[in-house]
């Protein structure tokens, strides 16, 4: 014990303590074992919280040093990466401009007036885009490899899973947001792949750590369990189940 407290103090203040230091770590150990063994024999540890739940926590601390993993091959994690390959599908990525009719000034007319423009720009390529405005909007007017994620957060509405459907480049539309109606000029098409192992790896090694953790903290659970003979009162907990539905 005098080694253990030697080494705090040294972690802590960085060089060993003298004489006088070491007597008074000695003498606050030996107070803290007194009362904690006086704790005991009151039986304050029982039906406390607190306590208990501090108990729990280092049983869980335990299960996981018990449970030690090994570190996975390549191979194993390209096994776990084929299992759950819907996991880890990487989402698709669009660059496009985009120009903006607003329901609100508009109304009825906003997806009448995108579509008669559309007919417009796919039908004329020397029309002077810098001529065409749309309507006002704080909204970037393009966007450069966005995903589909930051067009929900973006736009909201059903713009991300319209454009999602598109497979060309080129003006298309309108999709819309819960802004309006826009119409965008797809330049950049990056199709939703799915992954190889060292695009994903280090996702696939947490989640592979995690998975085997759970498994063998389980097992490990159920043999403690094993040892107990657990009894339930079925109808107080019927009766509880009454209580609520009342």
């Amino acid at each position: 014990m005098i080694a253990s407290l030697q080494t705090q103090w040294k972690q802590q203040w960085g060089s060993l303590p003298n004489q006088k230091q070491l007597q008074t770590l000695l003498d606050n150990y030996i107070q803290d074992e007194i009362l904690y063994q006086e704790a005991l024999s009151l039986g304050l540890d029982q039906k406390d919280v607190i306590v208990r739940r501090r108990l729990i926590q280092k049983m869980k601390f335990l299960m996981e040093d018990v449970a030690a993993l090994r570190e996975p091959d390549d191979e194993v994690l390209q096994a776990y990466l084929t299992q759950h390959l819907d996991r880890y599908i990487i989402p698709g990525k669009v660059s496009f401009s985009q120009i903006y009719f607003s329901q609100e000034l508009r109304g009825d007319r906003t997806d009448a007036d995108a579509q008669t423009l559309l007919t417009q720009l796919q039908s004329d390529r020397n029309l002077d885009l810098s001529e065409i405005k749309g309507d006002r909007s704080m909204l970037p007017t393009s966007y450069n490899l966005a995903s589909v994620q930051t067009l929900q957060n973006t736009f909201g509405g059903t713009l991300a899973k319209e454009m999602a459907q598109m497979t060309e480049t080129g003006w298309q539309g309108p999709v819309h947001s819960v802004y309006g109606s826009h119409l965008v000029n797809v330049t950049q098409i990056e199709p939703s792949h799915a992954p190889t192992l060292d695009e994903v790896k280090k996702k696939v090694r947490l989640d592979w750590f995690r998975e085997q953790r759970q498994q063998q903290n389980e097992q490990f659970y159920e043999k403690l369990r094993d040892r107990y003979t657990v009894s339930i009162d079925e109808n107080a907990i019927k009766l509880g189940v009454e209580e609520v539905q009342r």
